[in-house]
């Protein structure tokens, strides 16, 4: 998988039924992102964090809040960047799944 279809996974994330294949795959993979997060760093655990509020969230994200609540740029270049290293993070931890 390449980060560009796990990115599309994790944005069609809402849209897929519980029982959904992808969405079965994608919630072992934040189970697991979550268990590496408690025992890893602190940027590990804001990756994951972030994540979690933009794309696994019920409600539509909104960037501002997001990024006041982890402390991260809402530059558009810098948001992007997280963006990035975050299913960059979660694509290493799915080839160990």
């Amino acid at each position: 998988m390449t980060a560009e279809e796990l990115r599309g996974l994790l944005e069609s994330y809402r849209e897929l039924q519980p029982q959904d294949p992808e969405r079965l795959y994608i919630n072992r993979l934040i189970e697991e992102s979550r268990r590496r997060a408690c025992i890893d760093t602190d940027k590990s655990k804001k990756l994951h964090n972030f994540i979690i509020l933009w794309f696994i969230a019920k409600w539509p994200p909104k960037k501002q809040p997001i990024c006041r609540t982890l402390h991260i740029s809402s530059n558009c270049k810098d948001f992007e960047n997280t963006i990035v290293k975050a299913v960059d993070r979660l694509l290493t931890i799915s080839e160990s799944l």
